[in-house]
């Protein structure tokens, strides 16, 4: 997967502009409130293309970022809001680097673009809003001919028909070339497609996010064959695992995958052996259960540890979700250490096909990924941690490292500091 990097700028505690880096495996640690699901929460809106730039989802279940105000900094020693604020990304492309940002600012309490740049080895695109009108400048460049730049503008739809397509869609349609011998209006329409095909590629990150609640849905004893959407807490879990892991089922590949990464975390993790699913009837709309076989025991689901039904989507959703950018909001919530550990374990194995964005409070998670990369199972260039620190000057992000032996690298006195007072005190206790 290509480099990328996340830009945020006066976004509730990061004042001022952050460029934070993700890699295959990325860990945010960092005492609660320093901004760790506020950055989940850019990366959310970010990843989908449909929204970003002009809409972005920033209350998106799980996330809830709440209006205007609520999101963009307010500094200590100021009593109003930002006037603006910024997300956006730095990505590596086949020819260079593309970087696309947006601005955003208030319009009666609501988030509304007021700015968006990007720049590409495929051209530049600049768009600009007053009120209900926009205007746009995109510079076009080709291996082949010297570049070409369009000017284009008009009014662009409101707010309220967020189904309708983005608004450099009907902007083009009057675009006008910038200098050039040619008839405007005929050579700018023969570059239409480009423009669109420049925005296309400027609004998307190549992240696909798929987002886990902290805490997900409770176990139940009997479920219903009924369709369920996508949620980040994972009530769509047990409708599919009914109809992947069922007998007879075409996706015999995926049935088997599934079932065996099921199987592997439950037994090293020493939660479980073995999961099922049971239908009640032959019917094929007929209710089921989910069965998990503890020791010699197979029982219902709901009849074991909450720990079970808490990592269960997590497990799933990373198989289900390959090549897609998994969100995860404390994934070791209700998991005994070993559990939490052996999720580190499966987290380093399904980094291979995809990116992992993890809000964890687990040492023993952190420290079995770094056991991963001691062992040489995973290199070192593909982990990330990245540390959240909160001051009066607002959140700072600090990269650390590891490098071949799994040791940190670049740690902030900060970030060791409570480690060894810990330890410390551990050590001298027996002098008190």
């Amino acid at each position: 997967m290509s480099a990328v990097e996340i830009i945020v700028e006066n976004v509730r505690s990061f004042f001022g502009r952050h460029e934070i880096p993700l890699r295959q495996i990325t860990l945010l640690v960092g005492e609660n409130s320093t901004g760790k699901s506020t950055f989940l929460a850019t990366i959310a809106a970010l990843a989908s293309p449909e929204r970003y730039p002009e809409r972005p989802a920033f209350n998106e279940p799980p996330f809830n970022l709440g209006s205007y105000e609520t999101i963009a900094s307010r500094r200590p020693e100021h009593r109003r809001a930002e006037e603006t604020f910024a997300i956006g990304f730095r990505r590596q492309v086949r020819d260079g680097l593309l970087v696309s940002v947006a601005t955003y600012r208030g319009r009666s309490g609501q988030v509304e673009m007021a700015e968006f740049e990007a720049s590409s080895p495929r051209g530049t695109l600049r768009l600009q809003r007053h009120q209900d009108f926009m205007v746009g400048r995109a510079q076009i460049v080709s291996s082949d001919a010297a570049p070409v730049t369009l000017q284009f503008g008009g009014s662009v739809p409101g707010q309220e028909m967020e189904s309708r397509l983005p608004s450099i869609y009907y902007l083009v349609q009057n675009a006008k070339l910038v200098g050039g011998d040619t008839p405007p209006s005929e050579e700018a329409s023969k570059h239409i497609p480009d423009v669109v095909n420049l925005w296309a590629d400027m609004v998307n990150p190549r992240l696909q996010a798929v987002p886990l609640a902290p805490i997900r849905s409770k176990p139940s004893r009997v479920y219903e064959q009924l369709d369920t959407p996508f949620r980040p807490e994972g009530d769509h879990i047990p409708i599919r695992l009914a109809r992947i892991l069922r007998r007879g089922s075409r996706q015999r590949e995926r049935r088997t995958e599934l079932s065996q990464a099921l199987d592997t975390f439950g037994q090293e993790s020493g939660l479980f052996s073995h999961v099922e699913v049971r239908k009640l009837s032959p019917s094929p709309t007929a209710p089921f259960e989910i069965l998990v076989t503890v020791g010699a025991q197979r029982v219902n689901i709901a009849d074991v540890g909450y720990g079970v039904s808490q990592v269960l989507p997590v497990v799933a959703e990373s198989v289900l979700a390959a090549h897609g950018t998994l969100l995860l909001q404390q994934p070791e919530v209700h998991l005994h250490p070993k559990a939490q550990a052996a999720l580190g374990t499966f987290l380093c194995g399904i980094a291979v096909q995809s990116r992992i964005v993890v809000e964890t409070h687990s040492d023993f998670l952190i420290d079995r990924i770094r056991q991963e990369v001691a062992s040489g199972r995973v290199s070192p260039t593909k982990v990330l941690i990245l540390y959240f620190e909160r001051s009066e000057a607002g959140t700072q992000v600090h990269p650390i490292h590891l490098d071949s032996e799994g040791n940190l690298v670049d740690a902030p006195l900060s970030y060791r500091d409570f480690f060894m007072e810990e330890e410390l005190r551990l050590l001298s206790r027996g002098s008190q």
